[in-house]
C-alpha cells in the first residue's frame, strides 16, 4: 500500500510540474492553485477578486478567533495561508508535496513579515505527523481530488 500511496504522490507531483500546468497556474492565477467565488449580483469580477472571495469566503466558514491554528492541506505557493492570516489572524501550517511550492510560499511569508506566524512542511496530507487536536480547523482548497485515499486524508483532518 505504501508503495502505491508514494507512486500516486509521484503522479501527483509529476502533473504540476508539466509546462502547460506549470504556464495555466502561473500566467491564469497568478500562482494561485484555486478558482475564485463569483456571487449572484456581485457584478463583473477579475480572477483575481474573485479568488481573494473565495479565500474570504473560507475564512468566514472556519469562523475561528484570531489566533487560532489551521492547517491548510495542499497550500500550494501558500496565498490562501497568506490571506486567512492577513485578514483574519490565524495561524497557519501548510503542507504540500512541491518542493517549489514551499520554497515559494516562505519566500512570500517572509517577504510579507509572516514567517512566524505561517508554516509550510513537505507532507502528505494523507499522512499527518501532528497529534490529534494539534489544530483549531483544518481545509483544503480544490486539493482533496488529488488525495490517494480521500477518506484518510479527512480523518487525517478531522
Amino acid at each position: 500500500m505504501a508503495q502505491l500511496q508514494a507512486e500516486h504522490a509521484r503522479r501527483v507531483v509529476g502533473y504540476y510540474r508539466t509546462p502547460e500546468s506549470r504556464l495555466a497556474y502561473r500566467l491564469l492565477l497568478g500562482g494561485t492553485k484555486h478558482f475564485g467565488y463569483y456571487p449572484e449580483g456581485a457584478g463583473r469580477l477579475s480572477m483575481a477578486a474573485a479568488i481573494r472571495r473565495m479565500e474570504d469566503k473560507l475564512g468566514e466558514a472556519l469562523a475561528l478567533p484570531p489566533g487560532s491554528r489551521v492547517l491548510d492541506a495542499g497550500c500550494g505557493e501558500g496565498d490562501v495561508a497568506i490571506r486567512l492570516r492577513t485578514r483574519f489572524g490565524l495561524e497557519v501550517d501548510g503542507v504540500d508535496l512541491l518542493q517549489p511550492n514551499l520554497r515559494r510560499a516562505r519566500a512570500k511569508a517572509a517577504r510579507l513579515g509572516l514567517a512566524g506566524s505561517l508554516r509550510f512542511h513537505r507532507l502528505d496530507y494523507g499522512d499527518l505527523p501532528f497529534g490529534d487536536r494539534s489544530f483549531d480547523g483544518a481545509y483544503t482548497m480544490e486539493t482533496l481530488v488529488h488525495a490517494f485515499d480521500h477518506r484518510q486524508a479527512l480523518r487525517e483532518l478531522g
